[in-house]
């Protein structure tokens, strides 16, 4: 497996399904303290696999940096040596709610939203889900991540299987159970491609959204306006 398929805490398989898993791209600059001779983290992980991890707590806190405030100065150390380097933020800089289960945030230029949980895991809304959540208090969303790379062969009637099936296949059923039991979920086969010693499948999964209930209850609550944006007091 690549580094995009091992889980970062857990090591096992990592199928992208939205709401419960992230792929963390090396760009965002997240630092892996724990690591030893890693600067940064890059690669997928489940978030069941985060929440339980005792790096947990590192992890958040710099999450939070990286998702909460626009580029900014890092310390990293590199072949024993401390480097600074800019790191680019995302600015969710406006606080909305902050819960038992975390913090939710806007962005401070776009109507798009993020939520962090109090143990690492966040989640990324639109303006239209926050919509959908304020409204309905389920939301459902897919992810279509492009062909990701298999371990082993599966065969060519891979394209007839179903979730659970294929979870077995990755011997990470147990990982997802939740996912099959309690998320609805609709997955789609789109295309499998052998090309030894790589073997890709291109799928998509839709589920109901795991959102925590405080979350859930506070947006059934809460009154959504859209952002009026003054480009030139924003300094864009």
């Amino acid at each position: 497996m690549t580094a995009f398929n091992a889980c970062l805490f857990c090591g096992r398989y990592v199928l992208q399904v939205p709401g419960w898993t992230t792929l963390l791209k090396s760009y965002r600059m997240l630092r892996a303290s724990w690591v030893p001779d890693e600067a940064f983290l890059e690669g997928a992980f489940h978030h069941s696999c985060l929440r339980v991890s005792p790096h947990r707590h590192a992890f958040r806190e710099d999450a939070l940096l990286m998702l909460t405030r626009g580029d900014h100065d890092i310390e990293a150390e590199i072949d024993g040596k401390v480097l600074r380097h800019r790191r680019p933020g995302m600015a969710f800089t406006e606080p909305v709610y902050s819960g038992p289960s975390g913090d939710l945030f806007r962005h401070v230029n776009t109507d798009d939203w993020v939520f962090v949980e109090k143990s690492g895991p966040w989640h990324f809304l639109s303006a239209a889900e926050v919509r959908t959540l304020t409204a309905d208090g389920v939301l459902r969303k897919s992810v279509e991540t492009g062909p990701t790379r298999l371990p082993r062969d599966p065969g060519e009637s891979v394209g007839d299987w179903s979730l659970p099936t294929l979870l077995d296949f990755l011997e990470v059923r147990d990982l997802y159970q939740e996912v099959l039991d309690r998320l609805d979920p609709e997955y789609t086969f789109y295309e499998y491609s052998a090309l030894p010693p790589k073997f890709f499948l291109d799928y998509s999964v839709e589920c109901v959204q795991p959102l925590p209930v405080d979350l859930v209850e506070f947006l059934g609550g809460y009154t959504y306006r859209s952002r009026s944006l003054d480009w030139e007091e924003d300094g864009v």
